[in-house]
């Protein structure tokens, strides 16, 4: 089989479809974006890997229906997301886990099935995989609030 990697805005509206049938998908960590490059090297490594056998990457993608601006969605300082996305990337520091990613969705976008959360991919562990990106869907019901504009 052939390996396929893919590298998203983490705005993407991610369908169980994609989880599906690729083998890793990794967004974007920074809102305003400036690590599109370093992510395709981030991807480019994740897929030179598979091809070498160095690991087995299982994938698992939790959503809750929050769909807001992204007014709040940066990625620094105070953030709703920018908390979302620092517990995200501590997850990386557990050796089985290979890469996390969370998606603040497209507020624009008008397709079924939308939603914010999170990518996780461990090295051959669906269980932690899907724990983990069901803790981040979770932070990410908890701060709905917090992450729609003020009036």
């Amino acid at each position: 089989a052939v390996p396929i990697v893919a590298t998203l805005d983490l705005h993407a509206h991610v369908t169980a479809q994609m989880v599906r049938h690729a083998d890793a998908l990794l967004a974007w960590e920074t809102y305003p974006h400036r690590d599109a490059f370093t992510t395709g090297q981030r991807g480019a490594r994740m897929l030179a890997d598979i091809l070498d056998a160095k690991i087995r990457p299982t994938m698992a993608m939790a959503k809750v229906p929050v769909i807001t601006s992204a007014i709040h969605g940066s990625t620094e300082g105070d953030d709703p997301f920018a908390h979302i996305m620092r517990q995200a990337k501590t997850f990386e520091a557990r050796d089985a886990v290979l890469s996390t990613s969370a998606i603040l969705v497209h507020c624009v976008l008008d397709q079924p099935g939308m939603g914010s959360g999170a990518l996780v991919i461990t090295d051959d562990d669906m269980a932690l995989a899907v724990e983990l990106a069901s803790e981040l869907a979770r932070d990410f019901w908890a701060r709905r609030f917090d992450l729609e504009p003020q009036v």
